[in-house]
């Protein structure tokens, strides 16, 4: 007769809250979970159940990554397990009868009753193939209002204590063929074998830090959806690869400092073999001659405190040709020693400051090699290249 009594309460509560439960439909998505809602039993605050039962389906609604199973009808933990001849509380036995009864692969069940001013009770998760999961909650009796926000709060956290917070991400993640640690938002999450592996991460914004041996680490952030599958590819670079880049810049530097010099000794050297004794050097009609001497004769006027001209009735256009290649050599000269300092004591200063940990392996990698040499008939820039 009690027993009775009590499915009579049951099912009454259950007429009442159903307007509730279906007067909006929550739209589903293929990234939410459905989780079935039995109200909960109780003998003693069946009001207090009611409120509790609506307030945990209209948090499971606005919960990512879940949402209510649609049924039927609202359906009391007390009705389907005297309809089931099941035990009192629900076996596991039982559990699967009311999970085969609903047609749902998982479901929430619960108790409560009154201890002193307060609803204590305990709520428990059941899905197929797992171990079913309880925890324990206890508010103030005074919170019994459907719809309630204190009290929606309350079953809120209590949901997500029992199935763990929000569901997680899946990334399927590809690193070459390295051995590598995934850590998101600076927590370990799993390892990659071989450059391949899945982890799982926290829904939302997440920091993702790829690491492995003897490389810098790889970092991005992604923004993620509760239960999200996706692929992501990164590319670790070796460590020291920064260094190895600043010795190669170095290098660079001191090779063109070198080009600089060369240009320069050329330049020194032309404009004194231009500017001999007798000056001569294969044109005999030009000659030096003291700065201001044969004053408004064509002629041209050195950096050295001299003046060139002609012998006699020369050829102006030698004259001109000939000054033009001092002016060159002298410009060379003047110009390219400064220019030669500053490379070359940049790529000293790069080259000593270097890690040559993998330095070779990075150079070797470059496609070309910058030679520069110096001759008696000039400066010359060699580049050799090779084709992998």
């Amino acid at each position: 007769m009690v027993v009775a009594m009590r499915v009579l309460r049951s099912a009454t509560a259950c007429l009442a809250t159903s307007a509730v439960l279906f007067a909006v439909p929550g739209l589903a998505s293929a990234d939410e979970w459905p989780v079935a809602v039995l109200t909960v039993q109780t003998d003693d605050v069946f009001e207090h159940a009611d409120s509790f039962s609506a307030s945990l389906r209209r948090a499971i609604e606005d919960e990512p990554g879940w949402r209510t199973a649609q049924l039927d009808k609202d359906y009391a933990l007390l009705v389907l397990a005297s309809t089931l001849e099941c035990a009192d509380p629900p076996d596991a036995a039982c559990e699967e009868k009311i999970a085969k009864e609903l047609k749902v692969e998982r479901f929430v069940w619960g108790q409560m009753k009154l201890d002193g001013q307060d609803i204590t009770g305990d709520l428990h998760y059941w899905v197929s193939g797992e171990p079913s999961k309880v925890v324990p909650f206890r508010y103030s009796a005074n919170l019994k209002t459907s719809g309630d926000d204190t009290l929606v709060e309350i079953a809120k956290k209590t949901f997500q204590n029992l199935v763990g917070g929000v569901p997680p991400a899946t990334l399927e993640l590809s690193v070459g063929t390295l051995d590598a640690t995934v850590l998101a938002n600076g927590q370990e999450v799993g390892k990659l074998k071989a450059g391949k592996g899945s982890v799982q991460v926290p829904a939302g914004s997440v920091k993702l830090t790829i690491r492995a041996a003897g490389h810098n680490d790889a970092e991005s952030t992604v923004k993620l959806e509760p239960r999200e599958k996706r692929e992501l590819t990164f590319t670790l670079t070796p460590r020291g690869a920064e260094a190895n880049v600043q010795a190669i810049l170095g290098g660079t530097a001191l090779g063109l400092g070198a080009v600089a010099a060369g240009l320069a000794t050329w330049g020194g050297i032309t404009a004194l073999g231009l500017k001999g004794d007798d000056g001569e050097v294969g044109r005999a009609q030009i000659q030096l001659a003291p700065e201001g001497s044969e004053e408004g004769f064509n002629g041209c006027e050195t950096s050295g405190g001299q003046y060139i001209h002609l012998k006699g009735g020369g050829d102006e256009k030698a004259l001109r040709s000939f000054c033009e290649d001092v002016s060159l050599a002298e410009t060379l000269q003047v110009a390219l020693w400064p220019t030669a300092a500053v490379f070359g004591g940049l790529g000293i200063v790069l080259l000593a400051t270097a890690d040559y940990g993998e330095a070779e392996a990075v150079v070797a990698s470059l496609p070309f090699t910058v030679l520069p040499s110096v001759s008696d008939s000039g400066v010359f820039v060699s580049l050799q290249g090779r084709l992998d």
